[in-house]
């Protein structure tokens, strides 16, 4: 045995060195140190099993840099030396249901339930994956009913996932269209532990019955006293407001939100400054750049420029716009239509652009797949559910997909975006009162809001400039006021015959999984138009600093539209 690795054993021995110190580089955030530590363990490859975990390390260590298709190589990797380790299958489901490939995360979570079949957990996590796998069809799908059918399942076998098992199954209810079913299923957790804030949030979102709505709020408000994670306080508090908004209590329902989302701000910092460093580079390709160039402000080969006329994009549509600005309502009205697929918010752009930033950046695995526009462009196609193939058109609903445009339009030119538009003030107001969890970090601060809503802005005054025929903007307000004429005039934009079934989103059967899932249940209507004059003394600075940008006059009115129209050479006119 040599400690250089020349023996098979030296090998193992070294591996096994290597290994230690890329786990401790991870856990330190060195992920280039981490990715070589990787390399040289897969270049020596001592063993199958030693294979398989440097693969399945790296593939750790690139999805939390939001690397998530390289993530889905090395994993794969990792099952072909090792294809009978169920925990490798599982953690493949989990990149693969974070890609939105859900048949293949369906895939190999089955894998995992096959060669674990006594684990509740396995069982679990597959049935989580069927139903979100549910989502551009009908409710009452087949798919659906084997999700149900896992979770009660699991909720006779596991005791220990028997909450997070009935939380699930409410869910489905959710999904069928049966509250009453549903608020069953989350009475049996509070019965069995008080203490769960997730189920007495949902049941406060239910209208009637035993706890539900009001008979859900005395504990709510204890729980967000006493609970020890501030992220469940933050989330009691939520349900609270929500609450207290219902019955018009204003005042006391805006400052749980202050106090909710200032839980959230600290758990979850966003940092503004980068986020408009970010926007001012995009802003800069939108206006200057060169076709074939770069995607997105980052380097990308191409072996024919711009893509071939036959790989244009023609069928794509991207509906973008600020969270909480109508893009789960537009996308429902589009997909109501028989020819049109609505893929719901895929991430595939923003993991693309990871991807190439990580590939510029160095920080890679040398076994990670080499990325050129056309590679770039398949990955995304691979990421779109596979029921929408034989639609003329397919939408894309990530909002804020509005800030990689230029790398939009370099994989698909003859894309067509819908950009959705609301009042400033409404809009930010909406942002601050919606629960998102985690993932919208700028959401917690009324004035992050208020700058990221400018900085949306200014990209769109960009954007209209250098792909101006191919955007369309639709106003909010005038799409809850007027949804047939709003229907029509987009499918005219879309170059598909108007169907009347677009004028009626409520009665789509497509289920949507996003802040706005139930609003969209609803016929359309105009209720949420001018909140934010409810709240006027709460928001008195952030319409000072909107109208310094421009956005809004002195007295709160929108002049969005008279902004595009400005100069799109100037930068932020203020700090917040």
């Amino acid at each position: 045995m040599t400690d250089s690795g020349g023996t098979p054993a030296g090998g193992a021995v070294a591996a096994t060195g290597w290994f230690r110190q890329a786990v401790q580089s991870h856990r330190a955030g060195d992920t280039g140190a981490a990715l070589q530590g990787c390399d040289r363990i897969i270049d020596l490859a001592p063993s199958k099993q030693a294979l398989a975990a440097a693969h399945n390390l790296a593939a750790v260590v690139l999805a939390g840099q939001g690397r998530l298709i390289s993530a889905a190589h090395h994993i794969a990797l990792a099952l072909d030396a090792c294809p009978r380790d169920p925990r490798l299958h599982a953690h493949s489901a989990r990149i693969q249901r974070s890609l939105g490939r859900y048949a293949a995360a369906a895939e190999a979570a089955r894998s995992a339930c096959r060669l674990e079949p006594r684990s509740g957990t396995r069982r679990y996590e597959l049935a989580h994956i069927l139903r979100r796998a549910n989502a551009p069809a009908e409710a009452s799908n087949e798919t659906l009913d084997e999700a149900e059918s896992l979770v009660r399942d699991v909720s006779g076998r596991d005791t220990s996932l028997a909450n997070e098992a009935s939380l699930l199954l409410a869910e489905i209810m959710l999904d069928r269209g049966e509250p009453e079913k549903a608020a069953d299923c989350l009475r049996a957790v509070v019965d069995r532990d008080p203490e769960q804030i997730r189920a007495w949030a949902m049941l406060a979102e239910l209208k009637n019955g035993p706890h539900t709505g009001p008979e859900a709020e005395p504990p709510l408000e204890r729980l967000a006293d006493t609970a020890d994670d501030p992220e469940d306080r933050a989330t009691a508090l939520f349900a609270v407001a929500h609450l207290k908004l219902g019955r018009g209590e204003d005042s006391p329902a805006f400052q749980c939100l202050r106090q909710s989302n200032a839980l959230r701000a600290e758990a979850n910092p966003f940092d503004p400054e980068a986020w408009e460093h970010r926007v001012a580079v995009e802003t800069k390709f939108a206006a200057t750049r060169h076709p074939g160039a770069e995607a997105g402000g980052v380097a990308i080969h191409s072996a024919g420029g711009r893509a071939a006329t036959g790989s244009g994009g023609e069928d794509r549509v991207f509906v973008v716009g600020m969270p909480r600005s109508g893009t789960t309502l537009c996308e429902q009205m589009l997909s109501a239509h028989r020819q049109i697929f609505g893929a719901g918010e895929l991430t595939a752009l923003e993991i693309i652009q990871a991807e190439l930033l990580g590939q510029q950046s160095g920080e890679s695995s040398v076994h990670n797949p080499a990325w050129t526009l056309e590679t770039a462009r398949q990955a995304y196609l691979d990421c779109v559910p596979p029921q929408a193939g034989g639609h003329a058109r397919v939408v894309d609903k990530a909002p804020r997909n509005f800030e990689r445009m230029a790398l939009m339009f370099d994989l698909f030119p003859r894309a067509r975006v819908i950009w959705m538009l609301r009042h400033p003030l409404d809009t930010v107001l909406s942002c601050f009162m919606q629960d998102f969890g985690p993932g919208q970090g700028f959401s917690n601060r009324l004035e992050d809001i208020a700058r990221v809503y400018a900085g949306h802005a200014r990209l769109l005054r960009s954007a209209l400039r250098r792909w101006g025929e191919a955007i369309e903007l639709v106003i909010y307000e005038d799409l809850v006021s007027r949804p047939r004429e709003t229907a029509n005039h987009l499918a005219a934009f879309l170059e598909v015959p108007f169907d009347p079934a677009m004028g009626h989103p409520e009665r789509n059967r497509r289920r949507a999984y996003t802040a706005s899932s139930e609003q969209v249940r609803v016929p359309v209507n105009a209720r949420s138009v001018g909140r934010w004059e409810r709240f006027r003394g709460e928001l008195e600075s952030v319409s000072k600093w909107l109208a310094g940008e421009g956005l809004v006059e002195a007295d709160g009115r929108s002049r969005l539209l008279a902004y595009l129209e400005e100069d799109s050479t100037a930068g932020p006119r203020s700090g917040a």
